[in-house]
């Protein structure tokens, strides 16, 4: 892919949008894959599992958290068309200000005009409703999930990697 790459911005080879897009995908994968390798190395292993077990809890979380960024991305894509673009935009606009990226002062303010009639009010209670239930109790309760786990993962991930030791060892001896 470097090679390519460095021959495109030469001019000497054109290479289409489909190619690049099927590049950065096999590139994701394929660090994915080395990353899924490390478990194998004693060091490295105990944080990739980790990252694993992590990553398991936060998507078990996923279907509640992506319940409440539906529900607000609809009301603010409502109330602020011009503001949160289309609706999948304004998911990503959601999840943005949940994790604190974008405050109350990036919003549009109340002199550009932007809300739907008399909304202003409704805004402003949507958006301290959306800072108390995202910001503040799903964020705190994911970062609590993890927290009460960390013991759990640490032995729990030493487990898995003597695991994967033994079935690796299996199947080089098979061979």
């Amino acid at each position: 892919l470097a090679i390519t790459i460095s021959i495109c911005i030469q001019g000497c080879i054109v290479i289409g949008n489909w190619e690049w897009t099927l590049g950065v995908i096999v590139l994701l994968i394929t660090w994915f894959t080395f990353i899924s390798q490390l478990r194998y190395i004693p060091y490295f292993g105990i944080y990739v599992v980790m990252v694993e077990i992590v990553l398991e809890s936060f998507f078990k979380f996923c279907c509640v958290l992506i319940l409440y960024l539906l529900a607000f991305a609809m009301c603010f894509h409502i109330l602020l068309p011009s503001s949160f673009g289309d609706f999948g935009t304004s998911i990503i606009t959601v999840w943005v200000m949940m994790m604190g990226e974008m405050g109350y002062t990036d919003l549009p303010s109340s002199d550009d005009g932007q809300m739907l009639g008399e909304s202003r009010w409704l805004f402003h209670a949507l958006f301290v409703v959306f800072l108390i239930t995202l910001s503040l109790i799903l964020m705190n309760l994911l970062t609590g999930i993890v927290i009460t786990d960390v013991a759990t993962i640490n032995t729990e991930s030493c487990y898995r990697i003597l695991k994967m030791q033994i079935k690796h060892s299996l199947g080089v001896e098979r061979l």
